[in-house]
């Protein structure tokens, strides 16, 4: 009983000097449309500041007016939750329960200047989406645009609007450059010839480049028992990087392909530089 009583006395000494106390950090929890940054900008409670419990809870209020003011009506604001830091501060937490079955009835897809709508969605599925598939769909849209060569293209929500009681997702595609490497650079090859690793690699033979082509470029160069080690990076569009660390080899190895390796099998390879 003694114990219980020290604990509230130390509680309602916690709540009458809380106004004392500074603000370390404004953290969000179960926000998924809105970033935690974009959510930051509509409070007054900021890490720095000392923490009010009443301008807090105004904050909750004007969480909720915020995702009332772009269309969302069925969002749940907790009331603010504190934490004491061992540094004597407040952390401030606000709780957002986002109904995860909102459905999507539209998607409208910017930026996409090389690839049509209809042929991206037959790739990705736009139908039957609620607000938590979101950052799903983007990851599709992406990985359909990188296996048709666009290795450098981007996604991201541009708006999520309620446009006549339809909920309406516009997302911005930065579709980049179509990738067809027409320079490369070489790394870690003392001995082996850049002809050579670019010809072990097959990758001048390759019309579209694809992350499965780098992949299999990559495991051509390691299959080499000279190289221990090989790594392609695409740098832009039409340049990429080839990164190999070679084995201890003679001179005579790397000019003519020469395995003379512990096996001593002494058998060429069949690349003569």
């Amino acid at each position: 009983m003694k114990k219980k009583l020290l604990f509230l006395l130390f509680l309602s000494s916690i709540i009458l000097h809380a106004s004392d106390i500074i603000i370390e950090a404004v953290e969000f929890e179960g926000n998924v449309i809105f970033s935690e940054q974009k959510l930051s900008s509509v409070i007054l409670s900021k890490p720095g500041i000392f923490f009010q419990q009443k301008v807090a809870l105004e904050d909750a209020q004007r969480l909720s007016d915020f995702y009332e003011i772009n269309g969302y009506y069925h969002i749940k604001i907790f009331p603010p939750q504190t934490k004491i830091t061992d540094s004597g501060k407040i952390i401030v937490i606000f709780k957002i329960e986002e109904k995860e079955k909102i459905n999507i009835d539209q998607f409208v897809l910017e930026g996409n200047q090389y690839v049509e709508f209809e042929v991206i969605s037959t790739h990705v599925i736009f139908t039957n989406r609620t607000l938590h598939d979101v950052s799903e769909v983007l990851v599709e849209i992406v990985d359909f645009y990188t296996f048709q060569g666009f290795l450098f293209a981007k996604a991201e929500i541009d708006n999520i609007s309620l446009e006549k009681n339809e909920l309406i997702v516009k997302i911005l595609i930065d579709e980049g450059r179509f990738c067809r490497f027409e320079e490369y650079i070489f790394q870690g090859n003392k001995i082996t010839k850049e002809s050579t690793l670019l010809q072990i690699s097959q990758l001048d033979n390759v019309r579209i480049i694809t992350p499965n082509i780098l992949q299999s470029a990559q495991e051509n160069l390691r299959k080499k028992p000279y190289i221990s080690h090989a790594e392609i990076i695409p740098i832009n569009y039409q340049t990429a990087l080839i990164k190999i660390e070679e084995t201890n080899m003679t001179y005579f190895s790397g000019v003519v392909g020469y395995d003379n390796r512990e096996e001593q099998t002494n058998r060429l390879n069949g690349y003569l530089n």
